[in-house]
Order: C-alpha cells, then structure tokens, then sequence
C-alpha cells in the first residue's frame, strides 16, 4: 500500500490501507495498528481530494492516540501534523495554524530541537505563515528546519530541498531576492 501510495497511485492504496485497517479493526478498534492504518488511509484520501473523507480519518486517529498514549504522545502530534497538512491543502489557514503549533509544541517536549520530526512540523507551520503573509514567522521557522534537515538527512534529501524551496519563495514574497 505504501509503495502505491509513494508512485502516485492513490486509489490502489486507498483499497489496499483499507484491507488492513478493517482487518486491524477486527482484532482491536483501539490498538496501534488501528492509528497508523487510519494516518495511512487519510494520506491516500487526500491525495485522491477527497478531504472531508481525510479529515474524519484524522480525527478518528487523534481520538484513538489520545486514548492510548494521551495528547502529549508524538503519535498523537503525528496525526495533529497530517491534519494541519490537509487543512493547509484546503486554504484553512487559521486552523491549521493553531493545529500545527500544538504539533510543534508535542515534538519538541519529545523529541527535543534537533530531531527530523521537530523540522517537519516547523516547514508545515512556515508554509501556513508564508500563506497567511507572515513571512517575517515563516523564515526562522524554515531556516531552523533547514538546519536539521541538511545535518540529518543530507543536503539532497526531498525534505530539505522542498524546505529550501519554500524558504526561497518566502524571500522572493519579501522581495529579498538576494536571498531567493
């Protein structure tokens, strides 16, 4: 399903996630495998657009991370994370905004600064705040994920090259583009 998913065929891992989360579902409605199945699934319904759809998925996965491990858990940060991603997608800034920073604030109790999860989370939010026109709050957001991502993944990794772009359009937005 995740191979499916990574080539762009949504539809095909939207029926193979299914497969698995109903099999999940009959073993235990509330277990871990449940959540990712749910995180897995939304992914696939959103990238067919079908966002209404994504939307109760994830709140189904916060309701389920909440119950397992509490609203302070990065697995619960996981979904508020995808969650902001889809309300971001759908121009509902100010929702993603609030979601986003208490996904930041989850990672970075767990993770610390530093971590991979922490930089995905701040690119999200500096796209929210690039879309909104608060670039002067994007760019830091950015620049610190930028930082991680080229010290742990390396400078040609997807992640750090889409921070990179979107801190370049954030410069370009500002009109220093010397920096752009």
């Amino acid at each position: 399903a995740a191979g499916a998913m990574e080539r762009g065929e949504f539809a095909r891992s939207d029926s193979l996630h299914r497969i698995a989360l109903g099999i999940w579902e009959a073993a235990d409605p509330e277990s871990p495998d449940v959540l990712a199945s749910l995180i897995a699934t939304a992914l696939s319904v959103q990238g067919l657009a079908r966002y209404a759809e994504a939307e109760s998925l994830y709140h189904r996965a916060l309701e389920i991370a909440s119950t397992l491990y509490g609203d302070a858990h990065p697995q619960y940060a996981h979904a508020l994370n995808n969650l902001g991603r889809l309300l971001t997608d759908q121009a509902r800034f100010a929702e993603a905004d609030s979601i986003l920073r208490r996904a930041l604030e989850v990672r970075l109790a767990a993770f610390g600064p530093e971590h991979p999860e922490v930089a995905i989370t701040r690119n999200n939010l500096g796209r929210v705040l690039r879309q909104r026109g608060r670039h002067e709050e994007a760019v830091p957001l950015y620049l610190q994920a930028l930082a991680v991502f080229e010290e742990r993944l390396g400078p040609e990794h997807a992640y750090t090259s889409g921070t990179r772009n979107n801190l370049a359009m954030c410069y370009d937005l500002m009109g220093r583009h010397d920096l752009a």
